[in-house]
């Protein structure tokens, strides 16, 4: 694999330092991140949270199935959900677009992509979207590459 897992994390770690309206960003799942708090006990919002679902395998890719939260906490009464929602779904589809770009684009292909808006009262009142995303990362790998060692039957040529 051209990307590993956590260099895919890393990549959407630069996404959220780099993009002005996240404020927050974790690799995991919803929950988890809805309890993490920083040094003054509050959680900060926007949130970016990825979570990874599944992989597939062929001959020259790995498909690797993520969902991407971006989340915002709501005003008691909720008359700002449309703007959440509005503001969540923009910054998905900068992620998006930024998926486009040359620097993901030398190791994977987006196959699907799709979005939903959701309203969520965990610890905080939330709202936002969520979008389920398919990312084609390319592979070199062969048997050579595998770690085994030199003197095993499975090595190649061996």
């Amino acid at each position: 694999m051209l990307k590993t897992l956590n260099q895919i994390k890393d990549e959407f770690q630069l996404i959220a330092e780099n993009h002005r309206q996240i404020n927050n960003y974790y690799w995991g799942d919803f929950l988890s991140a809805m309890k993490r708090e920083d040094d003054n006990g509050r959680r900060l919002y926007k949130y970016l949270i990825v979570t990874p679902t599944s992989t597939a395998h062929t001959m020259d890719s790995t498909a690797l199935s993520l969902l991407i939260t971006v989340c915002d906490k709501q005003l008691k009464n909720n008359d700002d959900r449309d703007d959440i929602h509005s503001d969540c779904v923009q910054i998905l589809n900068d992620i998006f677009t930024t998926f486009l770009e040359d620097r993901w684009q030398e190791f994977c292909d987006v196959s699907t992509a799709s979005t939903n808006l959701f309203v969520e009262k965990s610890l905080d009142a939330v709202a936002g979207a969520v979008m389920n995303v398919t990312l084609r990362i390319y592979s070199e790998d062969n048997a050579c590459a595998i770690p085994y060692v030199t003197d095993s039957p499975l090595v190649p040529n061996n």
